[in-house]
């Protein structure tokens, strides 16, 4: 049962963030950056603080690394590379900023490997990284090609 509800989970956040994408491409094509990025990471902060709150999530006390690691998630997945794909979407289709994020597991793959070492297992990662990669580039290329 457990095992369905985080498929279930899994399928309504693959179709909230395809919703958000498609939404995204719409607004983005009509609005700048800023007027698109400040409402929605405002909702999307306000609304996580409420969820935490509801949950009794311990918000404190945390020590000084902890809080450096937080300030880095914010800093780089979250305003860098979710603004880096909104602003993708004024011009680019949806179905391509999407299909780059699939690129995101290898990135922190290489990250893992290079600050943690950590090394994933060797075969079917590599195979996996091989079938993603060529997948992004179809999808990318498709694009620049303006073949749609």
């Amino acid at each position: 049962m457990r095992a369905l509800i985080g498929d279930l989970l899994a399928l309504a956040g693959a179709v909230s963030g395809a919703v958000y994408f498609l939404v995204g491409r719409f607004i983005r094509v009509r609005a700048s950056l800023a007027t698109y990025t400040v409402p929605v990471y405002s909702v999307s902060a306000i609304t996580t603080l409420i969820v935490g709150l509801m949950m009794h999530t311990k918000f404190w006390p945390y020590p000084p690394y902890t809080w450096f690691y937080i300030l880095m998630i914010v800093l780089g997945p979250m305003l860098l590379g979710h603004t880096l794909l909104n602003y993708s979407l004024r011009y680019s289709r949806a179905i391509t900023v999407t299909t780059s994020t699939l690129g995101e597991p290898i990135g922190a793959s290489l990250l893992a490997l290079a600050i943690f070492h950590q090394v994933p297992p060797q075969t079917l990662t590599i195979i996996g990284i091989a079938v993603t990669l060529f997948g992004i580039y179809m999808v990318v290329s498709e694009e620049a090609h303006g073949v749609a």
